[in-house]
């Protein structure tokens, strides 16, 4: 990934090391670009827009220049690499209790009232003349007639937005409790909303009375979880990058398991109360025997 910053170089650079593409200001003063990548070791690359490595002192001025906007890069080249961390083995954390109370607040009805037109009075001179008198009351009535349109209209539009608001309101704060339908739709609604670190699908039944849910959880696979840690060196413009052991890729993908779990369960119970089963299952990829591998359905 490239990244472009101004570097002004003084008389400390020699021009001979400037890059070609390098821009004169005068005085002395040159305006360079620089694409920043990494190589494998976490080592902060610099280079001019054809590529080429940038020159000592040219690199030199554009570090000591970028230094702050250089670790942010860092920063978040970090980020990248340690691919959320602490959401795949937190996210259980976020979980709501199961007696939250979910109320609706009902959105209120923007469009502003149509404003009543002012009836235009006739003049002086106007109420001595019948056409003119005729012609300013025509108008009124003709303002009259569409303010009245106008009103009719928002008051329709003022009464669909509060009869929808109150059918959301019922749908949260009555049915989702003992409907099963509605109860599908509602747990539906939340179990996508949840912002779930790798691609994780629930599927899920309610049953018939509204008492029990079952849960079918696709889960990510361990590959899908980062393999490689990543830390901003306290010293020099450099990531420090290790490897993640395998053992501890399992234990993390173990804890990240069972936080999913954890989630989607309880958000489940805090979603409807209603329910007072459930079973949770979970589809991974799972060695089976003689290692031969595949997906295989677990009891989470």
């Amino acid at each position: 990934m490239s990244w472009r910053r101004r570097v002004d170089t003084g008389s400390d650079v020699p021009t001979a090391e400037l890059p070609r593409t390098a821009v004169p200001l005068g005085g002395g003063q040159y305006r360079g670009s620089a694409a920043i990548s990494l190589d494998e070791h976490g080592r902060l690359l610099l280079a001019d827009t054809g590529g080429q490595p940038l020159a000592p002192a040219v690199e030199r001025a554009f570090r000591r220049e970028h230094e702050p906007e250089l670790r942010q890069w860092l920063q978040e080249r970090c980020a990248e690499i340690n691919g959320g961390g602490d959401a795949i083995l937190h996210l259980h954390l976020d979980t709501p209790p199961p007696d939250r109370a979910v109320t609706f607040t009902p959105a209120p009805f923007t469009e502003p009232r149509p404003a009543e037109p002012a009836p235009r009075e006739p003049g002086l001179l106007e109420r001595m003349f019948r056409g003119r008198r005729e012609r300013i009351a025509a108008k009124n009535q003709a303002a009259g007639a569409e303010y009245h349109a106008a009103l009719a209209r928002w008051e329709e539009a003022k009464r669909a937005h509060e009869a929808a608001e109150e059918q959301k309101r019922r749908f949260i704060e009555v049915e989702r409790l003992s409907d099963p339908d509605a109860m599908q739709i509602y747990l539906h609604e939340v179990l996508t909303a949840i912002p779930w670190p790798r691609e994780t699908t629930v599927s899920f039944q309610v049953d018939d009375r509204g008492a029990s849910a079952l849960l079918d959880v696709d889960l990510p696979e361990i590959e899908d979880l980062p393999q490689q840690e990543a830390t901003v060196a306290a010293r020099g413009l450099k990531l420090n990058i290790h490897e993640r052991s395998e053992a501890r890729r399992r234990r993390e993908y173990a804890v990240h398991v069972h936080a999913v779990r954890f989630r989607s369960i309880g958000e489940t119970f805090a979603a409807l109360p209603g329910v007072e089963d459930r079973d949770a299952l979970g589809l991974l990829a799972a060695p089976r025997p003689r290692d031969r591998a595949g997906e295989g359905r677990v009891h989470l």
